[in-house]
């Protein structure tokens, strides 16, 4: 598997199918024309689980309870809802919190449902902490992606935000790993009102690889989240035994990253690597050791997932030293999530204020 990300296309084909893409943004990277090379060159692999869970037809009881009770609040929401502005205004926020799926029949070897069921699970260990993020389109278009996972910068067609996804079969834990790293990155270029962002986010960034962690870091979350919550109500009572598989898949990276920092501290191996990532963000082992490091307070406050809504918000510098990118990025944040920016940030030993 190659890294993949953002990636801007002439067409999106109402089928899904993604046509030859003229510009890629590898696993949130923005790059330029011309310089693809340098991120087909990192390359990364993640074997297939030895155990995965069949595919299995019926709808599971957990999907059906949620889609009597989403059924019940949205014909709720859809029948009375208040008059006027106010109440477009709440239906258009209620709708822009839906997770809608499409998924691209290009995955021939694994039933349809299933493949929602792991993205909707993966999305799910985030999404309810970002309370204040929506989507201005009408969902995710999933898609089969021959080499690596992409984001597309454009829009679909019906306006759907494009995720190519790069495996197959039944192997759920790749599934879950790709889309969550891709969901963060749908948060960060596609929520809220993301027409701004487009100019900012062609250009090269010097502190692109941050972007580009914690997107890791979310799919290292989000493994080890739906191990909790697949031993407890799995999509498929099928599943459950498939949920330590879950957590063993992020734990080997997270053992790589830790081997990666061959008995330095953190700080002192960020100081020797910073200048290497600010000239090639794309560094798939050294993403990992930073993922590995932020876990951690992703994990101690969930909520944090919501800043990275506001990640390309407010002032933008495409060549700013960290510090003032997190200054730029704390700024642009709402009161309540400034604390934990600060936390993240000393990580790195800047001191936000």
């Amino acid at each position: 598997m190659k890294p993949g990300g953002f990636a801007q296309f002439r067409q999106i084909t109402p089928s899904g199918n993604l046509p030859q893409a003229k510009s890629q943004h590898a696993l949130g990277i923005f790059l330029p024309l011309g310089q693809e090379s340098a991120v087909s060159s990192q390359r990364l692999i993640i074997p297939a689980p030895s155990h995965q869970p069949p595919a299995t037809k019926p709808a599971p009881a957990c999907a059906r309870r949620r889609e009597f009770m989403a059924g019940l609040l949205g014909a709720a929401l859809g029948t009375f809802v208040p008059s006027g502005a106010e109440g477009q205004e709440k239906s258009a926020r209620h709708a822009g919190r839906r997770l809608d799926f499409r998924i691209s029949p290009d995955f021939k070897d694994a039933p349809l449902e299933n493949i929602e069921a792991v993205l909707r699970s993966a999305a799910e260990t985030m999404w309810p902490h970002c309370p204040q993020v929506n989507w201005q389109c009408p969902g995710f278009l999933i898609t089969k992606s021959k080499d690596f996972p992409v984001t597309a910068f454009d829009r679909a067609v019906d306006g759907r935000i494009i995720i190519g996804l790069a495996t197959g079969s039944t192997y759920w834990a790749q599934y879950a790993f790709q889309f969550a790293h891709e969901f963060v990155h749908a948060l960060a270029g596609h929520s809220n009102d993301a027409t701004a962002r487009k100019p900012w986010l062609q250009q090269k960034l010097a502190n692109q690889w941050l972007e580009e962690a914690l997107c890791e870091a979310g799919s290292l979350f989000a493994l080890r989240a739906m191990e909790k919550s697949w031993a407890k109500d799995p999509p498929y009572p099928q599943w459950r035994d498939f949920a330590p598989r879950l957590g063993e898949y992020a734990q080997e990276r997270i053992t790589a990253a830790a081997a990666l920092l061959d008995s330095r501290s953190f700080i002192d191996w960020f100081h020797a690597e910073e200048k290497s990532l600010r000239e090639t963000p794309v560094q798939r082992e050294k993403n990992l050791v930073v993922a590995a490091e932020l876990l951690p307070l992703f994990e101690k406050t969930p909520q944090g997932w919501e800043t990275t809504a506001f990640y390309h918000e407010g002032a933008r510098d495409p060549q700013a030293p960290l510090v003032v990118r997190f200054e730029q990025w704390h700024t642009a944040l709402p009161e309540n999530h400034r604390p934990f920016l600060r936390t993240l940030a000393a990580k790195f030993g800047a001191v936000v204020s």
